[in-house]
């Protein structure tokens, strides 16, 4: 009996092993980054992916402290199909939002985002996208 507990167990690490590169594979792959840095630094940064699953902003201060910014994310599917949506933000690094393309089966999407600090340090935007 002792055995097939020994057993069942390993054969669950395993499961487990095998489904843990899924689950911290992270927001995707890097399209853009910039950094600024000095006296309420700012920076600007834009990315592009082809059939995007979703994209991934992340704005990181140091010192922690309030960023502030904006992104728009244009997205198509063809000539005639298109949308585009922005949003502000105001909030404590780091700030991080995953969008999901806002045209069904979109073949192309945009990604801009431009932000600044509040005080002194360093801000760094990075962009990701993850392909369906």
């Amino acid at each position: 009996m002792a055995k097939s507990k020994c057993l069942a167990s390993t054969a669950g690490i395993i499961v487990l092993l095998a489904l843990a590169p899924a689950a911290i594979a992270g927001p995707g792959k890097k399209i853009a980054e910039k950094s600024a840095s000095g006296e309420f630094a700012f920076a600007t940064a834009q990315g592009g992916a082809k059939k995007p699953k979703n994209l991934t902003v992340r704005v990181s201060a140091d010192p922690i402290q309030t960023v502030i910014g904006s992104y728009g994310l244009f997205c198509n599917r063809g000539p005639f199909k298109f949308d585009y949506t922005d949003a502000n933000f105001n909030q404590t690094s780091p700030y991080e939002r995953t969008l999901k393309p806002n045209v069904r089966n979109a073949k192309r999407c945009k990604l801009y985002v431009d932000a600044n600090l509040d005080q002194s340090g360093e801000i760094t935007i990075e962009l990701f996208a993850k392909r369906r």
